[in-house]
């Protein structure tokens, strides 16, 4: 799923501006926004899974001299890097120093999942999957199944562990201030009563104010949270520290390293992606209601109403989410969303849509619209793989 090595640049070519648009699209619904260290570090993981294992490390000095970027942003980056799990630091000369790739092993990318359901994880949902997903794998053996059976396990342990493992539980342990404060406010999203989702934690100077010190500390601490992607820094009227739903993006990015990383073929990762797109449209024929019936053709209107082809294609990803989300099975949305993701990443050969594709996805789109307003469920696989094969010709 890669190809040839090639040197890495700060030039986008509008191929890569796409894809990581369409990466945000379905990983954070396009509302996580990125701070400059990220917006570098997408480019570099971009790079590194499209171009394959680079043959020297990657250090702070080639960021600084790609990116024209200073040393504090450079080091931002590669923390990021490594916080992601993509990267790990080694040591020695002569070119051996540096950042290398690394392979998060099955149950390190399933743990950031697991992190990633911030406590919405239920028995039935894990039920569902379950149900789903056993069929797949009684068969298969390899790199995905081992991920997809780790995920399940680890689940099921998440659950019965209770809210002891959620998400927002403390990460950076008892050192610097700046890591104690950085706990103190995962406990303040972990109790807020939309499980710290868009929560607002108030201005850096509130923060500072309100655990009595400084405001240099205080930005340590965020910008720590913002590294762990857990919460966003909003400038302007209004703004300040939210809680952030970033973690999905974590989720997806430690898979496609650890798929990439173990030869998981491109077909395999797109197979297994729309059983479980179906399974969820079966699941949503299931459980329409008036309001989510509305959204779904809210969305389907917005395909309708796109301007251009490529703009139809934008639109549909929004339209599958609100499928997703009318299913109300967040383990089968979560597996859909990383590997999306990781396919994404990877399998896009042009920034356009071109306009038979677009009619097609359309189309197919609409039946299965229909479809969900009838409630007819087992009657979408066809169309849903419709779409998957007018996107698959060059995203």
């Amino acid at each position: 799923m890669s190809r040839p090595a090639s040197a890495l640049s700060a030039d986008d070519t509008p191929e890569s501006l796409r894809a990581r648009q369409l990466f945000g699209c379905v990983v954070t619904g396009g509302r996580l926004a990125a701070t400059g260290p990220s917006v570098v570090a997408d480019k570099v993981e971009q790079w590194l899974w499209s171009s394959g294992a680079p043959n020297k490390a990657l250090t702070e000095a080639d960021l600084c001299e790609t990116f024209a970027i200073g040393r504090r942003m450079a080091r931002q980056t590669a923390r990021v890097l490594q916080q992601r799990g993509v990267m790990a630091p080694h040591r020695g000369g002569k070119g051996a120093g540096g950042l290398r790739p690394t392979a998060p092993t099955a149950e390190e990318a399933a743990r950031s999942l697991v992190l990633a359901a911030h406590g919405a994880v239920t028995p039935r949902a894990i039920h569902e999957a379950r149900d789903l997903l056993r069929p797949l794998l009684s068969d298969r053996q390899g790199a995905l199944s081992g991920w997809l059976n780790s995920t399940m396990a680890q689940i099921d342990r998440a659950q019965s562990a209770g809210p002891a493992a959620d998400v927002f539980t403390p990460i950076f342990g008892c050192g610097r201030k700046s890591q104690v404060i950085a706990d103190r406010l995962l406990g303040e999203l972990a109790a807020a009563p939309d499980r710290g989702k868009a929560t607002h934690l108030g201005s850096l100077d509130a923060i500072a104010e309100r655990y009595d010190t400084r405001l240099e500390i205080v930005i340590e601490a965020v910008r720590m949270l913002e590294d762990h992607q857990k919460v966003v820094l909003q400038r302007g009227r209004g703004g300040g520290v939210v809680g952030s739903d970033g973690s999905v993006s974590q989720a997806a990015r430690m898979t496609n390293a650890f798929l990439s990383a173990h030869g998981v073929s491109f077909d395999a990762c797109r197979e297994m992606l729309e059983q479980i797109n179906i399974g969820m449209i079966d699941l949503a024929c299931q459980r329409i209601g008036e309001r989510g019936g509305e959204r779904v053709e809210r969305a389907l209107g917005a395909m309708a109403q796109a301007r251009d082809a490529t703009e139809v294609g934008l639109a549909w990803y929004p339209f599958q989410r609100e499928i997703a989300l009318m299913a109300d099975s967040p383990v089968l949305h979560l597996l859909a969303q990383c590997l999306a993701g990781t396919l994404l990443l990877r399998r896009l050969s042009s920034a356009d849509l071109p306009d038979p594709q677009a009619r097609e996805l359309f189309d197919a789109s609409r039946s299965i619209s229909l479809n969900l307003k009838q409630g007819r469920t087992g009657q979408s696989a066809r169309e849903h793989r419709r779409c998957q094969t007018a996107l698959g010709v060059c995203w």
